[in-house]
């Protein structure tokens, strides 16, 4: 007699999910493996602003070997116009296969799979598990998906980082949950270290959310807060501040010679 298992049990994975999964696999294996070919095979460097990209994640790599937390500040700040995400998450395949221009393309492949991995998840969530399968072979298969895979550009970083944050969104049940709005604030923030242009993809589907989830009248009928939460406020500011100063302190004089309107006010 088969004895019955207990809601709380694991259930096991049915033929159907098996072969989701197993699909998902495939697809991903087949697009990592087909621009893994290309760079191999590939002797040129295609694209117009690649080279710019390249040449500022090997003076990244340099920045960052002259120490912490200076090394550090001088790799995030070595460029006024391109943010440094990019290149410093390139220094990983730097590290492990050594500076070169096929190095630097493994960055993208491997965010490749990433993409792969968060659009089937965000699909998910609206759709069965199936077409959410069928939606990651049509993005594996977009040629402009291929295209910034194989180039060392960075909209794959970004891409990334935006599913992430739809994904966060959608949990965050109208920032109601604590730990996926941190994880949204989260990928906020390293979508403006990828690309400044980020808020424009971010800021349609947030106030979507906010409205059909009625974050605003909640938001309304919070105020005015009738016990602020001033120890609260405290540490929060305190600890803020000592984050800043740790930051700041040791790079007064390079943020002097950045000839900023502000100067050392800036932080």
């Amino acid at each position: 007699m088969a004895i019955p298992l207990p809601d709380s049990a694991p259930r096991p994975l049915s033929t159907i999910q098996l072969l989701t999964w197993l699909g998902l696999l495939l697809v991903i294996g087949g697009a990592v493996a087909a621009s893994l070919y290309w760079v191999d095979q590939n002797v040129l460097l295609v694209g117009r602003d690649s080279a710019g990209h390249l040449e500022q994640s090997v003076l990244v790599g340099r920045a960052l070997h002259s120490g912490f937390p200076q090394g550090l500040f001088q790799a995030i700040t070595l460029d006024d116009y391109r943010p440094p995400a990019l290149y410093l998450l390139t220094q990983i395949p730097y590290a492990l296969f050594g500076v070169s221009m096929d190095a630097a393309q493994y960055t993208n492949i491997a965010l490749l799979a990433i993409i792969l991995v968060l659009t089937f998840l965000l699909a998910r969530r609206v759709l069965a598990d199936g077409w959410a399968l069928f939606a990651v072979l049509i993005t594996a298969l977009l040629p402009m998906i291929a295209a910034m895979t194989r180039l060392y550009y960075m909209e794959n970083l970004l891409t990334a980082v935006l599913l992430g944050n739809l994904i966060a969104l959608l949990n965050t049940r109208g920032f109601t949950q604590r730990g996926w709005t941190l994880i949204w604030g989260a990928t906020l923030g390293l979508a403006l270290l990828e690309k400044w242009t980020a808020p424009v993809y971010i800021l349609a589907p947030t106030l979507v959310v906010m409205g059909r989830t009625g974050f605003w009248p909640a938001l309304r009928g919070a105020w005015p807060v009738r016990r602020a939460p001033w120890l609260e406020l405290v540490i929060s500011l305190a600890g803020g501040a000592a984050l800043a100063l740790l930051w700041f302190w040791p790079n007064r004089g390079p943020v002097a010679e950045m000839e900023m309107p502000l100067g050392t006010l800036l932080p």
